[in-house]
């Protein structure tokens, strides 16, 4: 939002009807209900000052989780929605790049569904952008790692 916006929303006013019926029932729910980021978040919006006018444009400082001032907001911070993706080849790479050259993708394949790991309580990856593609997080590649470390012998080629 420019400031514009933001003062026009500020002066908005919802017709009488509308607020009566909100009011109703946010009266009804609890201090966790009311909470909830399902149902209402807030979003603080902090204005940069800078040392010269011209480089003053419409700033917003991202306020961390942890800090002070997200205290201070009494407010659910939002936090990054989309992390580093991974195809099953970019696993395998990564793989090889540990040392682990006999670590190749039908391996990948067997430990992910030994691990039934597309699961999504288990959080290890997600549908992927394109048809029939699946894309996996950083937990699934330290996964595979910590079974790559575990199966050094297997994985890893004989020395000379």
């Amino acid at each position: 939002f420019d400031v514009g916006q933001r003062l026009a929303l500020k002066k908005a006013a919802l017709p009488a009807h509308i607020e009566t019926s909100i009011d109703n029932f946010e009266a009804e729910m609890t201090k966790d209900e009311y909470r909830d980021p399902a149902y209402r978040y807030k979003v603080a919006f902090v204005p940069i000052v800078k040392s010269r006018e011209s480089a003053a444009d419409s700033a917003f400082e991202i306020v961390k989780p942890s800090s002070e001032m997200a205290d201070e907001i009494n407010s659910v911070i939002l936090k990054e929605v989309d992390r580093a993706r991974y195809t099953a080849t970019d696993i395998v790479n990564a793989m090889h790049g540990l040392g682990y050259s006999r670590f190749q993708m039908t391996d990948h394949t067997k430990l992910w569904k030994s691990l039934n790991a597309r699961q999504p309580n288990l959080n290890y990856g997600r549908t992927g952008d394109y048809r029939d593609s699946w894309v996996w997080h950083e937990s699934w590649l330290n996964r595979v790692k910590a079974h790559c470390e575990k199966n050094r012998a297997e994985y890893t080629p004989d020395p000379p």
